[in-house]
């Protein structure tokens, strides 16, 4: 089993703005869980984070949905668990990257991401696996 840490950061134009967080991840062949806290985040009302998992896909992070984090606080914690069979398989389970949190208020998105390698991603790109399919 392989765990590690890493932090989310808010991101514009294509550049890490700010840390808002992190995430603690836990990864075996069955299943990976992402414990996310983050603070910061535009959920106050009836506002939400969409989650998704991403792979890179050439140059462009591809994301799968995973759900929603609802909140009233802009402090929050939350556990994904995921399987291959949930993301697509074997091989797209062993290609994650990272994790996409998105805020997006009538077009307006903001987005945050933590990503397991320490390149710099173009998350505002991500293009969903939906639409490659």
């Amino acid at each position: 089993m392989k765990k590690f840490i890493r932090y989310l950061y808010e991101y514009q134009n294509g550049q890490r703005v700010h840390n808002v967080g992190f995430a603690k991840v836990e990864h075996n062949d069955d299943c990976e869980i992402i414990q996310i806290y983050g603070k910061g985040f535009p959920v106050a009302g009836n506002q939400e984070l969409e989650v998704l998992v991403f792979y890179m896909m050439d140059e462009t992070p591809v994301g799968i949905s995973m759900g929603k984090i609802k909140s009233t606080r802009p402090m929050c914690g939350y556990r994904l668990e995921y399987t291959p069979e949930d993301v697509g398989g074997r091989e797209i389970f062993e290609a994650i990257d990272g994790i996409i949190l998105l805020n997006d208020i009538n077009g307006f998105k903001k987005w945050y991401a933590a990503v397991w390698g320490e390149t710099n991603v173009p998350v505002e790109h991500m293009i969903r696996r939906e639409e490659i399919l």
